[in-house]
């Protein structure tokens, strides 16, 4: 009977150390497999963000289109500026560190941002959800629809005028895809930057070219003699955000109090009204 009883006794300590040793393996497991699911980039806590590393370095890159009045173009000393160069400007002021301006065009933002070429892009920059499926985008800072212009001596009056004649837009632009999908047989001609559509619609390259509104109502404004705006939006309003690469909340979210603070003190109203002359038409914030 005590040659069982310690047989028994024996077996009960085995059990309970394969059953502590499981315990302690469970842990371990878990936690491992906690930090795989967290995942990498900068917000998983393991790595600095964005945020932290441009007030370190006590710079910040901006990628910039400084082909696109009046958001980014050069003045007549070949300074940049323009309503997003006013922007990336108070971004840098904010976080006192000095701005360093990347120009680009719009067909390589994103992968500016995808090669950690950039901190940030504000090149009016419309959000899609194609886009938001590569990159994250802020909250709006500016709100804008699509409008066509042609020559000042041009005879057409809307978009469906323009059947069978060439169409300028920026490559890899928004109004790319709105040009495709008004359902008129444009002959599409397609190019590297805004500045580049004025020309060519200028000397007779092309019949007419469809651009956010704010900048045909800017180019419209400025040169009269030359284009005029026609028809009504061709779009309902889309919104501009900065851009920023995946993986950092941290930075996203300095982002997006910045430019809260920017509309709640004036700054985006003052600075639109800089470059365009007058109010926004459009809502900056959608209604649901």
């Amino acid at each position: 009977m005590m040659r069982h009883k310690m047989k028994f006794k024996k077996l009960l300590a085995v059990a309970l150390i394969i059953t502590m040793m499981s315990s302690l393996l469970g842990c371990s497991y878990s936690k491992k497999s906690d930090s795989s699911a967290s995942g990498g980039g900068a917000s998983s806590g393991s790595s600095t963000s964005t945020l932290q590393n441009i007030i370190k370095n006590g710079k910040i890159k901006v990628g910039i289109m400084l082909t696109t009045a009046p958001f980014g173009m050069y003045d007549d000393k070949k300074k940049p500026t323009g309503l997003d160069v006013d922007y990336a400007q108070a971004l840098a002021d904010s976080l006192g560190v000095e701005l360093e301006l990347v120009d680009m065009t719009a067909d390589n933002r994103i992968p500016s941002l995808e090669t950690g070429k950039v901190d940030v892009v504000v090149g009016c920059f419309t959000i899609t959800l194609e886009r938001s499926q590569k990159i994250a985008f802020t909250d709006p800072y500016l709100a804008m629809g699509s409008l066509m212009m042609v020559s000042a001596d041009s005879k057409a009056t809307s978009y469906k005028d323009l059947a069978g004649k060439k169409v300028g837009v920026v490559k890899s632009s928004a109004n790319e895809a709105v040009a495709k999908s008004l359902g008129v047989d444009f002959k599409i001609v397609t190019f590297d930057a805004t500045a580049d559509a004025d020309l060519a619609l200028e000397n007779g390259q092309i019949d007419a070219r469809i651009e956010d509104s704010t900048i045909m109502e800017y180019d419209a404004k400025e040169h009269p003699d030359k284009f005029k705006v026609i028809g009504e939006n061709l779009t309902t309003p889309s919104y501009c955000g900065f851009g920023v690469a995946f993986g950092d909340q941290v930075w996203l979210n300095y982002l997006n109090e910045f430019i809260f603070e920017q509309t709640q003190n004036g700054f985006t109203d003052k600075t639109y009204k800089k470059w365009f002359g007058k109010e926004s038409t459009m809502p900056l914030n959608p209604t649901y």
